[in-house]
């Protein structure tokens, strides 16, 4: 792969993983489902601990909504995207992203925010990049009432 086809397929993976965010911070999972290979794999760590392990597409879809469906908004930042290998079919690459996340309890605004590291490995399938296996590694996260 020449340098312009590699800047090419390093696009459309930052497009991908942008596409997800986007698609979270609406809540529309069902939208977010066909980003993922079929059987896909995504493990999910809060504080060094598993909060969930979901392998194939069905299921993945299935804890997001669940999970999303807890909050009021939902909001990334996506940071720095280092691609540490890209083929013509495969590639893996590390994400940092910030995740705020507000429900209503009580009568108040909670927010929390979560600092992840996402690592992940691609599967071009049809000439579109899927995730193939993602690692989420919220690293650091803090709650509090969010002041009016």
């Amino acid at each position: 792969m020449d340098a312009i086809e590699a800047l090419i397929e390093k696009q459309a993976i930052k497009e991908l993983v942008d596409t997800f965010s986007n698609l979270s911070d609406k809540k529309n999972v069902a939208a977010q489902g066909p980003l993922f290979t079929e059987d896909a794999h995504v493990t999910t760590y809060i504080g060094g601990e598993v909060f969930a392990d979901m392998k194939n597409h069905t299921k993945i879809v299935e804890v997001f909504t669940n999970f999303l469906a807890n909050f009021k908004t939902v909001y990334h930042l996506n940071g720095q995207l280092t691609i540490t290998h890209l083929d013509d079919v495969q590639a893996e690459a590390i994400t940092y992203c910030q995740v705020a996340l507000m429900e209503e309890k009580d009568g108040k605004d909670i927010i929390h925010n979560h600092y992840v590291r996402y690592n992940d490995s691609y599967t071009k399938v049809n000439s579109t990049w899927l995730i193939k296996r993602r690692i989420a590694n919220f690293m650091i996260s803090d709650s509090h009432i969010l002041n009016a």
